[in-house]
């Protein structure tokens, strides 16, 4: 559920899918306490995003993915397997100079391929054939303005004419730019999550849950297990660290909250010896009420 126009102060039990922009910008006018809401701000805005050009294009032709004779040739064990030139499509490699890939793209999909019964009100011997050219990612970093439409559509289509040999114009096409879309998970993301996930439950005792690409995952798979958890967890209930009895604890980010697994055995009744432990762990009391003590004695 979004709720772009919402006030946090008003959520109850509100699973959150925006992305973290929006998100702590409602944050920001919530009248709980500025500190819990101030910590998940800056956990969140840690998370940098890339933005991708997206350029669909439709050719009338049937199966044309079968009749082109690419420049370069179709691989060898595709040709020897009988699969020819169809599949997902390809992505291609850092390792790949930009005097070979001045349009600084990131891969083409074949849609027709992927998704055959996409139209399923048109015959099949009817479809023509569906490409996707994506553009930008990780090569656009720091840009602050990007390709026209116009322009991006040139650069796919000089593209496929290089890569694939297609030079046909297609029936349709359309350009659209993705502005931030692609979450980019750094150094650090696991640990930013935990802090999300403390701040989440010090300012709105588990009302508010995040779920999406921008916290467990980037792909589709990500994002409907990270749904389904926060959905089951609905009806939990949890203790605090303190062990008193709490509100909904779930927040999206709780498997993030405990770090790494730890190596532990124990010493004396009440206490444990570390042997494996992440700093994150002693900061947010791994075993409250427990004394932790690692293999030099702190």
């Amino acid at each position: 559920m979004n709720y772009p126009d919402a006030r946090v102060s008003t959520f109850d039990n509100v699973i959150a899918t925006i992305p973290p922009a929006t998100l702590t910008g409602l944050i920001s006018q919530s009248p709980l306490p500025s500190g819990g809401s101030s910590a998940l701000n800056s956990s969140l805005n840690s998370i940098p995003a890339a933005t991708v050009c997206v350029v669909n294009l439709y050719y009338d032709i049937p199966s044309l993915l079968q009749k082109i004779k690419p420049p370069g040739g179709i691989p060898r064990s595709l040709v020897q397997s009988g699969i020819g030139l169809q599949g997902f499509g390809y992505l291609i490699p850092n390792s790949v100079p930009f005097s070979q890939n001045p349009e600084r793209a990131l891969g083409v999909i074949f849609d027709s391929d992927i998704s055959p019964d996409l139209w399923t009100t048109v015959p099949k011997n009817a479809l023509g054939t569906r490409l996707t050219v994506m553009l930008g990612g990780h090569y656009w970093d720091g840009w602050t303005s990007f390709p026209s439409d116009a322009e991006a559509e040139e650069m796919a289509r000089s593209l496929l004419d290089r890569h694939l040999g297609i030079k046909e114009p297609p029936s349709a096409v359309r350009a659209t730019l993705q502005r931030n879309c692609i979450p980019q998970y750094v150094v650090g993301h696991e640990r930013a999550m935990a802090r999300a996930h403390r701040a989440l439950i010090d300012t709105f005792d588990g009302r508010l849950r995040v779920a999406g690409s921008w916290y467990t995952g980037v792909g589709v798979n990500d994002c409907v297990r990270a749904a389904w958890d926060v959905v089951q967890g609905l009806g939990s209930k949890a203790t605090s660290r303190q062990g008193n009895p709490s509100q909904e604890s779930r927040t999206g980010l709780e498997r993030f909250y405990w770090g790494r697994p730890l190596v532990l055995t124990r010493a004396k009744p009440g206490t444990l010896e570390v042997l494996e432990v992440e700093e994150l762990g002693r900061e947010m009391e791994y075993f409250p009420g427990v004394k932790v003590e690692g293999r030099d004695g702190k």
